[in-house]
């Protein structure tokens, strides 16, 4: 009985140490694909900035200036894509674009550091929904 303790843990440690180490999910920000899938669906209604997708809303600076198209103030790229969304499903009447628009206003922005808090953004949105977010 000693022996197959001892055979049963020796097993269970050379099994746990052997499974591959798996890194997280690079980027992060596709854990919300299914909101960021819905707003690029939104913001291809009327997107008088260009802007290229969604995701580029959620990047840091560096990334978010290649997708940006018109927008110059990246600190506020994630407020316009979601405001211009917002304001297409408005016009639509779509509750749910809407609400998939402020779900994406709400979102955190990757700053490139844990903790970090992202820059705020100053300039006013056209709806005040987003702006109260």
């Amino acid at each position: 009985m000693k022996y197959s303790t001892a055979t049963i843990l020796l097993a269970y440690f050379g099994l746990t140490s052997a499974v591959p180490y798996q890194k997280r999910e690079v980027p992060q920000e596709h854990s919300h694909q299914a909101v960021l899938d819905q707003v690029a669906v939104s913001l291809k209604l009327d997107n008088p900035d260009k802007i290229q997708d969604s995701v580029f809303g959620l990047l840091g600076d560096t990334a978010a200036a290649k997708g940006a198209g018109n927008i110059k103030n990246l600190d506020c790229l994630q407020r316009a894509i979601a405001d211009q969304a917002f304001t297409n499903e408005k016009k639509a009447g779509n509750v749910d674009g809407m609400a998939n628009a402020l779900i994406f206003a709400a979102l955190e922005k990757n700053t490139g550091a844990v903790g970090k808090a992202s820059n705020t953004c100053n300039d006013k949105a056209v709806n005040p929904e987003i702006d109260a977010i």
